[in-house]
């Protein structure tokens, strides 16, 4: 049941990686780009441009349409890299723990990530109220490790706060749960076939992270 989320979870994250904008075109030939937060029909729209909120008529407007974003800026905000070592990470039950995000709008992203514990590899969808900045993270993240010479899968859920103490470094602290498969070398045998029995164990734990992202 794990190994088929996993397969899902990806065949979805490949799908809603790539991050767009919406894109107001107006009649006198201006462009405004960022985040339409309000519309009402044949009326008005409101779009967020970094800082600023712009209010047009429709009838002062000539197109609208989503762009993708191609190139990322150098604020904090698309820092999608990060290395993370603590008592479990805010990704998985590892203790040192890298990822890569894929931002799937202004909170969610979709994310690979690798380390040493649950999720030796893995990938999962994350949440951020504010992204790279001051604010609740919840994650979710199936994993695949090893136990001898079987692969054996993981999901860990994980919900935190995380505190900026630097450009580009986050404390975490908060509460994970989840379970992973084991096997402790019992067998199911059946007409001299024998086949590795795989146990599953359920775990809650608090922890605490430190985390840099680039």
């Amino acid at each position: 049941m794990i190994r088929r989320l996993i397969i899902l979870l990806l065949i979805v994250g490949c799908v809603f990686a790539q991050q767009y904008e919406d894109v107001v075109i107006l009649k006198n030939g201006s462009e405004i780009h960022g985040i339409i937060i309000e519309e009402k029909p044949n009326e008005y729209i409101k779009i967020k441009s970094g800082k600023n909120i712009f209010v047009y008529e429709f009838d002062e407007i000539e197109l609208l349409k989503k762009e993708l974003v191609e190139n990322e800026s150098k604020n904090s905000s698309n820092k999608t890299r990060s290395v993370a070592v603590g008592f479990g990470t805010n990704r998985s039950l590892t203790l040192l723990g890298l990822s890569r995000d894929f931002r799937l709008g202004n909170h969610f992203s979709f994310f690979l990530t690798a380390g040493i514990g649950t999720a030796l590899s893995g990938m999962g969808i994350a949440y951020q109220n504010n992204y790279n900045e001051n604010g609740v993270n919840f994650s979710t993240t199936f994993g695949i490790y090893t136990d001898g010479d079987n692969p054996l899968g993981s999901l860990n859920l994980s919900l935190n706060y995380q505190w900026k103490i630097g450009k580009q470094s986050f404390i975490s602290a908060g509460i994970m749960g989840g379970s992973y498969e084991y096997n402790n070398l019992t067998y199911y045998c059946y007409d001299g076939y024998c086949e590795d029995i795989i146990h599953s164990q359920e775990y809650v734990f608090p922890t605490i992270s430190y985390d840099y992202r680039f």
